[in-house]
């Protein structure tokens, strides 16, 4: 390992690629947010869904006070 060479960018490659890199990182950790609630979601009302012990009028109804 001591023999590998490494190319490290000077201060101002590194700010430029936060800069750059930034709206991306924070999108990534947005949709990450929006999945766990989305599968949280699932995992709520698939099983009563299936088990009939909620209709699909209720179902819409636990959707959009979950959104909001």
């Amino acid at each position: 390992m001591k023999r590998l060479q490494i190319v490290k960018p000077n201060n101002l490659v590194m700010v430029e690629f936060d800069r750059l890199i930034a709206p991306v990182q924070s999108r990534i950790f947005s949709n990450e947010q929006q999945a766990q609630t989305l599968a949280t979601l699932r995992d709520t009302l698939l099983p009563r869904l299936i088990s009939g012990q909620l209709r699909l009028p209720e179902a819409d109804e636990a959707l959009a006070e979950a959104i909001a």
